[in-house]
């Protein structure tokens, strides 16, 4: 089954004009490992887990995969899926 592939973060930066960003959630998985969930208007959520290397005082993106979510209003629903982003990179 092949997945689809989504611009980092979901909607890339500009787009689709008229979209507003709802909010982010920057959350610390494991060392130099993060998921990003981001809500767009329309109930549109995206996350993205991704894992930095440090290049010399900065920090770089070495892999990140975005998927869509559907409606997931639910605050226990998104820690959930948070987790499953984290158990699913791991592999």
């Amino acid at each position: 089954m092949d997945k689809e592939i989504w611009y980092p973060f979901g909607r890339g930066n500009g787009v689709e004009p008229g979209f507003k960003l709802n909010n982010v959630v920057i959350t610390h998985l494991a060392d130099l490992i993060y998921s990003v969930m981001i809500h767009f208007d329309e109930d549109d959520l995206f996350l993205s887990t991704l894992q930095l290397v440090q290049s010399g005082d900065d920090f770089l993106i070495d892999y990140i995969e975005t998927v869509y979510i559907e409606s997931a209003n639910d605050e226990r629903q998104i820690l959930f899926l948070q987790n499953l982003a984290l158990a699913n990179f791991q592999l």
